[in-house]
């Protein structure tokens, strides 16, 4: 896929934007799903500069006062959180997932509450996707913004979830511990 920024320096796209915010622009409810697709494609094509640019968008949402539920994938609402958890094992090979979850955890934490158009949260995405790191990691955050996760875990989609991941993780290789 074409990176959104491969033919714009990341100081220029900071300094238009910094200018822009500076003159009072706001963003049309037509745009906020491309703070999604920002997003999407910083995570997967730029994952050096990721900081870099997840600060230029949190200026954009605070500044243009974006409700962080508008910022979503307008198929089936995924969330960048949601996306990130979702995302097949090869394709976060090259990026550092945990590190990127952990950011948008802690500094968007209605992410890891937002349901997608299944009805699913990304601590549910990451059960499904038997996906240990991501699920410990959600769950630190959300204890750590009082977001009762125990009772998500507690709904039966879940537990019938947790049953199959715990099976996948008695068949890993890589888990010896309880074998």
């Amino acid at each position: 896929s074409q990176s959104y920024f491969n033919s714009i320096a990341k100081e220029n796209f900071a300094g238009v934007v910094n200018h822009l915010l500076g003159q009072n622009a706001e963003i049309s409810s037509k745009e906020i799903p491309l703070l999604y697709q920002l997003f999407i494609d910083v995570i997967f094509n730029k994952p050096e500069n990721a900081y870099f640019y997840f600060d230029i968008f949190d200026k954009i949402i605070n500044s243009c006062r974006i409700r962080l539920e508008e910022i979503n994938d307008p198929q089936n609402r995924n969330s960048p959180i949601h996306t990130l958890i979702n995302t097949e094992k090869e394709k976060l090979e090259n990026i550092p997932y945990l590190s990127i979850l952990s950011h948008l955890c802690s500094k968007y934490p209605e992410w890891m509450k937002m349901e997608n158009s299944a009805h699913c949260i990304p601590l549910y995405l990451a059960i499904a996707k038997a996906d240990i790191n991501g699920f410990f990691c959600l769950c630190r955050y959300m204890q750590q913004q009082l977001i009762d996760f125990k009772r998500y875990l507690k709904q039966r989609k879940f537990v019938q979830e947790m049953i199959g991941f715990g099976i996948k993780l008695l068949e890993d290789d890589n888990v010896t511990i309880f074998k």
